[in-house]
């Protein structure tokens, strides 16, 4: 937390953060979400404080804060549950119906592919850079061949 304020200044903090993990941002493509899928679901992030617990922000709330139709939400809402990242869980009470929740496993589960692999490729880069650091010939030879072991 000290780290975060230190970036962003102590108001920006205090007032509320958004953990989300880098990989989301850095497959984004690969994964077929578009800045509007990523901005909606920064938006559901921001109300997701309990892995148990769904968060349920209104389309209108978060329409409003993109600047953008809360049709426009929907629609959005509708391809990411059809991608199988969100799942929506309507809820009632007495008056009616209430903002639906959204689960996030599927995404979840969708970017821990990518996040193993990313980790996989720090390991592997960590160990190539150490082997460097200790290996007492090069592995290329001075013409540019590699040397044969």
């Amino acid at each position: 937390m000290a780290k975060l304020k230190a970036r962003w200044g102590v108001p920006a903090i205090d007032a509320g953060w958004t953990a989300l993990p880098s990989v989301l941002l850095e497959k984004q493509a690969a994964l077929q979400l578009d800045p509007t899928d990523i901005n909606i679901i920064l938006h559901i992030a921001k109300h997701w404080w309990e892995a148990d617990r769904h968060a349920h922000p209104s389309k209108g709330s978060i329409a409003k804060a993109m600047q953008v139709s809360p049709r426009h939400i929907q629609k959005r809402i509708k391809a990411l549950e059809e991608a199988k990242f969100i799942k929506r869980i309507p809820r009632w009470n007495e008056k009616g119906s209430l903002s639906s929740e959204y689960d996030l496993s599927g995404l979840v589960k969708a970017v821990e592919g990518f996040a193993k692999e990313a980790l996989i490729e720090r390991a592997a880069k960590k160990k190539m850079t150490a082997e460097r650091i200790h290996r007492k010939r090069p592995k290329v030879e001075h013409g540019g061949e590699a040397e044969n072991s």
